[in-house]
């Protein structure tokens, strides 16, 4: 009985893995989930921030929305990134779940 509960729950724990990335492993969002395009050139004088989602299964349905200073920006699925620039000064960025593609 307990192989039979092993065999039948670890696939259930490797389904929900995600797998790192490299940046060059991943692509850039597509400008039809860009919601937001002011951060998205690059002024002088600006630092940059590159927000990447890793593969996996876990939440693969689901989109993760990207805010910068309250002000959605993009919606990531998994293995892509986005390249945000910023003037020098403090922002606040979030990632949270967004539901379904």
């Amino acid at each position: 009985m307990r192989r039979l509960a092993v065999l039948f729950f670890l696939p259930l724990l490797t389904a929900c893995a995600t797998t790192p990335l490299t940046l060059n492993q991943t692509v850039a969002v597509p400008d039809s989930r860009i919601l937001a395009r002011q951060f998205l050139s690059q002024p002088s004088n600006s630092g940059s921030l590159v927000v990447k989602r890793d593969s996996g299964f876990m939440g693969s349905a689901c989109t993760i929305r990207v805010f910068v200073d309250a002000v959605r920006v993009s919606d990531l699925i998994t293995a892509e990134n986005v390249a945000l620039f910023f003037a020098l000064v403090e922002h606040i960025v979030v990632a949270t779940e967004n539901g379904g593609i």
